[in-house]
């Protein structure tokens, strides 16, 4: 498996054993980075944010080790390891082959997130099928109210947990 797949598997359970452990802004940065660079396959962002990564466990693997309310351990000692490996596997041409295969979700294409009251709904709907209509792709649309949007909760409680990486646009009815 090349490592930008083996990135792609492994990326939420990096974050989750990360974010557990700190809070650090410039940790969390490389994370939110890491995660971009994914999305938009970009090699230059993922390799940096990895090494920023690699470079923070390699500082703190120990501290880790010798904390008290660490329970989970071996699951950081993965985790580095597992981030050094994805370094050592990752080409250019990974990102190359990923973008030539068409997923999704397309090269920083953004999501459309929409919330209402229950009250709102009939407005919202038309708002949902009006943006359907303009050639918004379905994929694209996080919509409360129909069963084909679902909400990414995973995804969700990370913007909610750091709004600052998140840009959005109000529309009231």
């Amino acid at each position: 498996m090349n490592g930008f797949k083996l990135l792609i598997i492994e990326y939420d359970g990096i974050y989750g054993i990360i974010v557990d452990y700190t809070s650090d802004s410039k940790v969390m940065n490389y994370l939110l980075k890491l995660e971009e660079g994914i999305d938009n396959l970009d090699y230059d962002v993922v390799v940096y944010s990895l090494e920023e990564l690699i470079k923070w466990y390699d500082e703190n693997i120990d501290k880790i080790r010798s904390n008290n309310y660490v329970f989970n351990f071996d699951s950081h000692l993965k985790n580095q390891n597992i981030l050094k490996e994805i370094k050592g596997k990752l080409t250019k041409e990974d990102f190359i082959v990923a973008e030539t295969k068409g997923t999704n979700k397309k090269p920083g294409e953004k999501l459309i997130f929409i919330s209402h009251k229950s009250s709102d709904k009939k407005c919202d709907d038309a708002l949902r099928d009006f943006l359907v209509g303009l050639g918004i792709p379905k994929n694209q649309l996080i919509y409360t109210s129909h069963p084909l949007h679902k909400i990414p909760m995973d995804a969700m409680l990370k913007r909610l947990k750091y709004p600052n990486y998140v840009k959005s646009v109000d529309i009231y009815s």
